[in-house]
């Protein structure tokens, strides 16, 4: 999911190379409209949001309470390392922190 059609072509690209045409789905659209309205449960969730603002904060608290995680699925979410992200979820494990670089992956 994304705003901007751009990204949402190259997503569908990237979609499209990897095979994944079949259990995949673009969205364009504001994130916190989306979860919103959303009643669908995911295996993954990946999260890599504009790093200047709190759009992974918030979607990440979002993601909780409407409880849209699969049991056993995982939330990837990327953040700089120098805005490591100090959060706990209710009922969600942080499993691992993974730098790469300037960016820290984190599993939940």
């Amino acid at each position: 999911m994304d705003q901007r059609e751009d990204a949402c072509k190259l997503i569908r690209e990237n979609i499209q190379r990897t095979g994944f045409q079949n259990c995949s789905q673009v969205i364009r659209s504001d994130y916190m409209a989306y979860l919103n309205n959303c009643r669908e449960k995911f295996d993954i969730i990946l999260l890599d949001p504009p790093y200047a603002e709190d759009f992974l904060e918030n979607s990440l608290k979002m993601i909780t309470e409407i409880d849209i995680l699969q049991s056993g699925g995982i939330i990837v979410s990327e953040c700089p390392v120098d805005k490591l992200l100090n959060i706990h979820l209710d009922g969600y494990s942080r499993s691992t922190d993974y730098k790469y670089g300037k960016t820290y992956l984190t599993l939940f």
